[in-house]
């Protein structure tokens, strides 16, 4: 992978910090601007062959289009933000050659991208076809390529869906019970530890940001969350009939939609 001046917009946290260490790790050239730094966006955008904009999900958009006039038809722009769609439709915009990126893992795990999930879209990649190859095998990362509205859709069952039921909604309802959570996590099952294990996780961040763009940005939560009502709505009739049969019923009907191999694949995580 040939050195080039890389910029980054949004480089002194979450994965913007992350990609700034990986380049600079690797001896590249670097600049980056974030709120309040010396340095403005658009001397990062003039300064870089690679362009990289890692910022909050809400403003990329305005951020990217910001940029265009001083894109450049020798540059290559990236973005690694969690919805694809619109920033790499408005990246499109742009004279410089364009990949959609996501690293499907958080920010307190990317000290090192080996053997993580990188979600890529190769929007418009002409003369940077080469580096951009170069540099995805060096992130040591595994790469599943995906068209960003496929992506984007998918992202409301892999992150906003889990995010909220298993951690937001469920820390909720743990405190809306009046549990002790010391005495909860003493008492807590393998399952549970692990389903409690995610809302530390997220929570530990301290990027509630990040969190809320993930469902405030996505235009199917809100469809979403009345489904997750709706669901709740058909246990609740069950629970206070005490119809046992019907709830075991509505869990074997979950059971044989999913499948065996999702099911199967799913019990390996």
């Amino acid at each position: 992978m040939r050195a080039k001046k890389i910029g980054i917009i949004g480089s002194s946290r979450g994965f913007g910090k992350s990609v700034y260490g990986f380049f600079a790790k690797k001896g590249f050239p670097i600049t980056g601007s974030y709120i309040g730094s010396p340095i403005t966006n658009k001397e990062v955008v003039e300064d870089s062959d690679v362009v990289i904009f890692a910022v909050p999900i809400g403003v990329t958009v305005q951020v990217i289009d910001e940029m265009l006039p001083y894109s450049r038809e020798d540059q290559l722009w990236m973005d690694v933000t969690t919805y694809k769609v619109g920033a790499v439709n408005t990246m499109l915009k742009s004279s410089a050659d364009v990949i959609g990126l996501h690293p499907l893992f958080g920010p307190t795990e990317a000290d090192t991208w080996r053997g993580q999930k990188i979600a890529v879209h190769m929007a418009r990649v002409r003369a940077w076809s080469g580096w951009a190859l170069d540099f995805l095998k060096a992130t040591e990362a595994r790469v599943e390529l995906v068209d960003p509205a496929v992506h984007d859709f998918y992202m409301l069952g892999a992150q906003g869906l889990p995010q909220l039921l298993n951690a937001f909604v469920q820390a909720k309802v743990i405190l809306a019970l009046g549990f002790d959570t010391k005495q909860l996590l003493k008492l807590a099952t393998r399952f549970s530890r692990k389903s409690f294990g995610l809302i530390g996780r997220i929570l530990q961040q301290k990027n509630h940001r990040l969190y809320a763009d993930i469902q405030i940005e996505h235009p199917g939560t809100a469809h979403m969350i009345k489904e997750c009502i709706a669901a709740l709505r058909e246990v609740q009739v069950m629970v206070d009939r005490k119809d046992q049969l019907g709830l075991i019923s509505w869990i074997e009907e979950l059971d044989k939609q999913l499948g065996p191999d999702f099911v199967a694949e799913a019990a390996k995580l």
